[in-house]
């Protein structure tokens, strides 16, 4: 229905019970995750919590499944491509992208 206050289900109460428990700074929390997913969050977290604006733009287009060549992410926010590769270095996306591989690729070992 469209009354939040009447809703729920387990998905609902799970996310809530999460949120009650989530430590008061922190934006990325999956308490009932795989335990190397509980580890890397926080510290993504933490990234993430130190990007600029341009950096969090930057991360969307360059994190994604596909992400863009960065000479086309560069006109895209007319740039040069040397910037939008400082703001890639500045905000540790290669670093996000590696441990995201890890997660993918060894996701039923972890």
């Amino acid at each position: 229905g469209n009354d939040l206050s009447r809703a729920d289900g387990a998905a609902l109460v799970s996310s809530g019970h999460a949120l009650d428990n989530m430590p008061r700074a922190r934006r990325m929390h999956a308490p009932d995750a795989p335990l190397a997913l509980r580890v890397a969050l926080p510290l993504a977290d933490r990234i993430a919590g130190g990007w600029t604006k341009r950096q969090a733009e930057v991360a969307y287009y360059m994190l994604a499944p596909e992400p863009p060549l960065q000479v086309e992410l560069a006109r895209e926010f007319d740039l040069t491509q040397q910037s939008v590769q400082g703001h890639v270095d500045a905000a540790g996306i290669d670093e996000l992208r590696e441990v995201c591989e890890v997660l993918e690729t060894h996701k039923t070992a972890l």
